[in-house]
């Protein structure tokens, strides 16, 4: 509930653009209050963003400046630390951005979301809304609960993991 690590391998087929298409998520449409949420994923003009909820119902995002709908395979990593409250994201091993709420705390503890790569739960049955799924590959998607540094996500990132990594969940 302190920290996390989530990385992951994305790939665009369709340069279109799309609502929010979702990598990784744990994520609900119309409330969050009382939900363990997360989601990353590309934003109709191809920026990636991450969004996350904490015990209190309240979220934090941050997203890329730059647009990644250019068909082309890039390695996604977003940390978060309940201590600092800082949220930061790294594209192909490089930081990118960051967010800071120092007063975001902790990370919701509910276990009542499903875990959902390529949408979120809008997008998948028995819901109906439509143009959620992301349009592209997804490979080697990691989840951590340990905040990764900047230094193992640059050195690891391209590497395969054994699976029995310190923090790897």
């Amino acid at each position: 509930r302190s920290t996390m690590t989530i990385e992951c391998w994305f790939k665009t087929t369709d340069t279109n653009n799309q609502k929010l298409g979702n990598f990784v998520s744990r994520w609900i449409s119309g409330g969050y209050a009382s939900h363990s949420m997360f989601l990353i994923g590309m934003n109709p003009t191809g920026e990636i963003t991450c969004w996350i909820t904490n015990a209190s119902g309240g979220f934090a995002s941050t997203q890329t400046s730059a647009a990644y709908k250019d068909t082309l395979w890039h390695h996604v990593a977003v940390t978060y630390n309940s201590s600092t409250g800082v949220l930061s994201m790294y594209i192909d091993g490089v930081f990118t951005n960051n967010s800071t709420n120092s007063s975001f705390g902790l990370l919701s503890s509910s276990t009542l979301m499903r875990l959902i790569f390529g949408s979120d739960d809008a997008g998948t049955s028995p819901n109906t809304q439509t143009d959620r799924q992301f349009r592209g590959s997804l490979s080697d998607i990691r989840i951590w609960n340990v905040v990764r540094s900047a230094a193992e996500i640059e050195a690891n990132y391209r590497r395969r993991l054994i699976g029995n990594e310190t923090g790897l969940v």
